[in-house]
Formats: structure tokens, sequence, C-alpha cells
């Protein structure tokens, strides 16, 4: 799956199971649900997924493209920053593209982020060389959560960016959110899926000294949002992304605008290894 993010399939409480849901504890108070730990996350090598993948355009969301279709393949697992990981490889007409890694731990799912370098919305000319807010694991999802949980605040002062003739230096933060947002079904292979949704919203924040101007700082705020979807016993089966634009301010030409599309893959076949 090339990105993470949105379309919910959430599935409220049927009349039927409220009217029946008045157990108590011996204080008069719902009792705390049973943790579960059911298998969202298939880490079983050999297992593989054909995904359908959609680009919305951020000049016209309204007009999305079929981008084609990956296969996903888990190989066997390995260990990162001190956790046993398995990677999931995306081919691309048998040419690999791209590898996730993720691992589970007490109904919780973990993603692999190298957040040192990647290619950040900055405006022309600016080409960041060093992030530096690390390596971490970032949970998200959480079958048990009740509520938001922060998956990671960090915050680098050896961002470097070259503009031009000028390396610059400056400031880099990020806070990533996660909130399981319902569960419901989706089908595939012509069998009915249970799945889970999480939704996951970030801040990425970038502040650049200004070779022109240095009392006013070159400043880029970026919100991103996206969900999971989750399919018991089958794994990650569905990512989106919003199509928006973010502006930057203070660079040397004024205000600018940066496009950012949007996308979607969705599992539509899938084969489970034994």
């Amino acid at each position: 799956m090339k990105n993470f993010a949105a379309i919910a399939l959430v599935a409220g409480l049927s009349l039927g199971t409220i009217a029946c849901s008045d157990d108590k504890d011996d204080n008069g108070t719902n009792p705390t649900p049973t943790p579960t730990s059911d298998r969202y996350l298939v880490t079983t090598a050999g297992s593989s997924w054909i995904t359908s993948d959609t680009t919305f355009p951020a000049d016209d969301a309204e007009s999305p493209s079929y981008d084609g279709s990956d296969s996903v393949v888990a190989l066997a697992a390995i260990t990162k920053l001190g956790k046993s990981c398995t990677p999931f490889v995306a081919y691309r007409e048998g040419i690999a593209t791209d590898t996730t890694f993720m691992y589970t731990e007490n109904g919780k799912v973990f993603l692999y982020q190298n957040l040192n370098g990647f290619d950040a919305p900055i405006v022309e000319g600016f080409t960041i060389t060093n992030v530096g807010l690390g390596e971490h694991w970032v949970q998200v999802a959480d079958q048990n959560a009740t509520g938001d949980w922060t998956a990671l605040e960090r915050t680098s002062n050896d961002l470097t960016v070259q503009y031009g003739q000028f390396p610059l230096t400056g400031k880099a933060s990020i806070t990533i959110r996660g909130r399981k947002t319902g569960t419901g079904t989706m089908t595939i292979n012509n069998t009915s899926v249970a799945t889970a949704s999480y939704g996951i919203t970030a801040t990425l924040r970038f502040e650049i000294a200004n070779p022109l101007n240095p009392a006013t700082p070159i400043v880029a705020t970026i919100p991103l949002s996206g969900s999971y979807v989750f399919g018991k016993n089958v794994g990650l089966v569905q990512t989106a992304t919003p199509a928006q634009t973010v502006v930057v301010s203070g660079t040397p030409t004024g205000n600018q605008e940066v496009d950012l599309d949007g996308s979607s893959s969705t599992v539509v076949r899938y084969t489970i290894a034994n």
C-alpha cells in the first residue's frame, strides 16, 4: 500500500444491543470491557494482498484517477529498533517499489517511520537535506482504544535546507495522534470481513532561517490526516489520504501554496499463508 489514511467503516450499536447492555459491577457502574487481542495484522511470511489504487488530484479532487494495482507480500520477520517486525513489500509490474515495516503487540499495531529525511512539500527551490526527527515505531491502531492516543511528539533543531547557494538551518516538529473510529465489514474475495477503522492526524512544522529577511523565518505548517482499516485475520485492507493545499508563509516571494494529491488503496484479493 502506498499511503496511509481515510475512509472509516463505522458501525453503530443496534437498539437490541443497547437494550441488553445493563450488566453492572458491585458499584453500580458498567464494568471495564475485557481487552481483546484479535489478529488484525497478518504477519505470516508468504501472505499476499492485491490492491486497487486511486489518486485524487489536489486541483480537482472530484475527478479521481485509477492508479493501477499493487501486489503486497509479507516477508520473514526481521528486527528493527529492537522489535521483531514484518516487512511488507509492494510490487508494481513485478518491480519492488516500497517496503513498510509493522508489528503487533497487545492488540495494537505499530508502523516504522524514518523521519530523518523525506520528501517534504516545501516551495520550489528549497531542498531539505536533513530533518533530524529520528526513527520511531508509531502506533496506528489499538483494538481496545476508548479515546485518542498520542502516537509521537518530537522536535528537532537539526533541520538543514539548501536554497540556491544558501545553506540554511531551522527547526522541525511533528505531532501524530490516533483514534479508533469504528468497526464494520468489507466484502473481499466474496467473503465478509470484520474490520476496525482508525483515524490518524499529524501536524508537521518547519521553521527555516530566511536568508533575505532574518527577522521573518520561513514557516510551513502541514496538517495531514488519513485512516487505516484493518480486517480481522486479513490485515491492512484499506488506506487513504485526502487531497489538500498547504500554505507556506515567509518565503522570499511571499506566501506560496503547495498542492498535495490524495490517494486511496483498497485490497481486492488476498491469500493468507499457512
